[in-house]
């Protein structure tokens, strides 16, 4: 018979182009903006940043309830968190939309918080993966309370193995001073 397959021949075929998508997603926070259909009201200076709600709403089921919420939908697709920074929240979004954010070390512990709070289980291993190799004597006592507040032994581990290596600077950090009593 011509046209069927062979005994040895597939019949399926796995097509993908992952990359393009990505590309295409990371477009609506930039040039593509227009496309997106609310927007987050981020920080004190009230920066807009905008966004896909689908988009969003899959990735976060706290983002979920608040975006799918009743009172939300009264309030002209606008959602006003001024308790984040824009830098911090720009980059959950990103991350949201693309699967891929390019993050500096100053933001990363925020962005760990975000993750935390609207349980982006993938971006907040990704953030606690890049803090542990970034240990420092200046952010070290930091990153332990933050271990502790988020009952992560594997990093509180990291931390305080880090602190015994490295005792003598680590004790000079001013950050050590808002170390919690407890710990």
């Amino acid at each position: 018979l011509i046209g069927m397959p062979g005994p040895t021949a597939q019949t399926t075929a796995s097509i993908r182009d992952e990359a393009a998508v990505c590309s295409a997603l990371q477009r609506l926070l930039g040039s593509d903006h227009e496309l997106c259909d609310f927007t987050f009201i981020v920080g004190e200076q009230r920066e807009r940043l905008p966004a896909v709600r689908a988009i969003v709403a899959v990735r976060s089921a706290p983002l979920r309830a608040m975006l799918f919420d009743d009172k939300f939908r009264t309030c002209e697709r606008e959602l006003d968190l001024p308790q984040w920074t824009p830098r911090a929240f720009r980059h959950m979004l990103e991350f949201l939309h693309a699967g891929a954010a390019d993050v500096d070390a100053g933001t990363v512990l925020e962005l760990m918080q975000l993750a935390d709070f609207f349980q982006i289980d993938e971006l907040k291993c990704h953030c606690k993966a890049f803090l542990a190799e970034n240990l420092s004597p200046d952010n070290v006592a930091t990153l332990l309370t933050e271990a502790v507040r988020f009952n992560d032994e594997s990093l509180r581990t990291k931390c305080k193995e880090f602190f015994l290596a490295n005792a003598r600077v680590a004790l000079q950090s001013p950050s050590l001073c808002y170390l919690p009593e407890a710990l």
